[in-house]
Order: C-alpha cells, then sequence, then structure tokens
C-alpha cells in the first residue's frame, strides 16, 4: 500500500505544473483573441458614432492584419533564438494589445488610429509563435492535444470579446472601453507572468548566436524530407 501511494504521488506531482502550464497559455490565448474580436465591434462603432467611411474602416482592420502577419516571421525567429525568454514574449503580448487599445483610445483622428492599429497588430504576433513554440517542445509526445486545448482558449476570446464590448457599449463610450482597457491587460499579464514563473517549461534554449541561428535555418533548408 506504501509503494502504491508513493508511486501514485510520484506520477501525480509532475502533473500539476504541466496543469497549471496549460491553464496559463490556454487563458493567455483567450485574452489575445479578446482583444482580436473586440476589435472589429469597437470599429464599428466608431464608424457609427464618427461617420468613419467603410473604405477607411477597411483600410484600418488592414494595416493591422497586415503588421501582425509582418512582424510574425521576426518574432518567430528570436522566439527560436530566445527560447528561454518565451515567457517575456507572451506577457509582452498582453501588456502591448492593451496599450494599443489604450492609444488608439485617445488618437485624436482617423490617421492616428490607423497608425496604433499598426502597434495593436503586432500584438497577437508576439503571443502565438512563443506560446506555439513552447507547448511543442515542453510536449514533445502531445503536440496536438496541447494545440486543441491552446485553440479551446482562443475559441473562448472569440466568443467573450465581442459579447462583452457590446454589452459595455450600450452604457460607455468606445472610447472610455479603449483607453480602459489597459487595466486589465497589465493585470493580467502580471498575473500570467507570475504563474508561468513557477512552472517548467522546457529545457529547450536556441542558438547561441543568430550566426548559429541562421546556419541552422540553411541546414534546414537543405533537408529536402
Amino acid at each position: 500500500m506504501i509503494m502504491d501511494q508513493a508511486h501514485e504521488q510520484s506520477t501525480n506531482l509532475p502533473r500539476r505544473p504541466n496543469a497549471t502550464l496549460l491553464a496559463s497559455i490556454a487563458f493567455g490565448h483567450s485574452v489575445v483573441h479578446w482583444f482580436t474580436q473586440a476589435f472589429p465591434v469597437l470599429l464599428a462603432e466608431i464608424v457609427t458614432s464618427t461617420g468613419l467611411s467603410p473604405l477607411a474602416a477597411d483600410t484600418i482592420m488592414g494595416a493591422r492584419n497586415i503588421s501582425g502577419a509582418i512582424a510574425n516571421i521576426p518574432v518567430g525567429m528570436a522566439a527560436d533564438r530566445y527560447a528561454t525568454h518565451r515567457t517575456y514574449f507572451m506577457t509582452a503580448s498582453l501588456v502591448w494589445l492593451g496599450g494599443g487599445f489604450f492609444l488608439i483610445g485617445i488618437a485624436p483622428n482617423q490617421t492616428w488610429i490607423m497608425v496604433f492599429a499598426v502597434v495593436l497588430g503586432v500584438g497577437s504576433a508576439l503571443w502565438h509563435p512563443p506560446a506555439v513554440g513552447l507547448l511543442s517542445t515542453r510536449f514533445p509526445a502531445r503536440r496536438a492535444s496541447v494545440m486543441a486545448i491552446h485553440g479551446v482558449g482562443a475559441s473562448v476570446g472569440d466568443i467573450t470579446g465581442p459579447l462583452s464590448v457590446g454589452t459595455l457599449l450600450l452604457v460607455v463610450s468606445w472610447e472610455s472601453i479603449f483607453q480602459a482597457s489597459i487595466l486589465p491587460a497589465l493585470v493580467l499579464a502580471g498575473a500570467f507572468f507570475v504563474t508561468m514563473r513557477g512552472v517548467n517549461t522546457g529545457n529547450t534554449r536556441g542558438q547561441t548566436s543568430w550566426a548559429d541561428y541562421f546556419n541552422a535555418l540553411r541546414q534546414a533548408a537543405r533537408h529536402r524530407p
């Protein structure tokens, strides 16, 4: 009986940090998608209240999406190069999104809204490559399962973002929502960072230099399979 209890304890202990890691990353992913999906609803309110043309609104959305797409590549490279600092990237993502919302909330005109939308687009890129890389290296035998859990977090944000913002717009202005978003973003980023510091995120350290990193990329490109 004692041996069985000892075995049960030894098998249970590693699961707790694993569960904490997965829950933290899934929750953080939901926050990222909350901001991502709240933005179109708020942009629609900007169009309604300021008379912004549909073309201008499309330009703002396009600027945000293009900046995020471009940022994915350097962020992914940096997340590989500095693999042990992926938690910092993800924490920065939450702060960045809140800061981007705040800047849009104080933007004086359409031009500045578009400029700050470009800034906002980088926030999502700061999350996804580091998070996917961390999960892949931390759970190499369960990649599909942990990616599914990560995806569930995104779905939660996709649902709650528009619903909560739509409800808030009944009582407060879009400027107030944008500006106030910095506060929960900072709180959640701090909580995420503290939680992640207490769990094992893996031993992958990446390349020792940028030269080693690009050499590894060249070797991978030559490997046809």
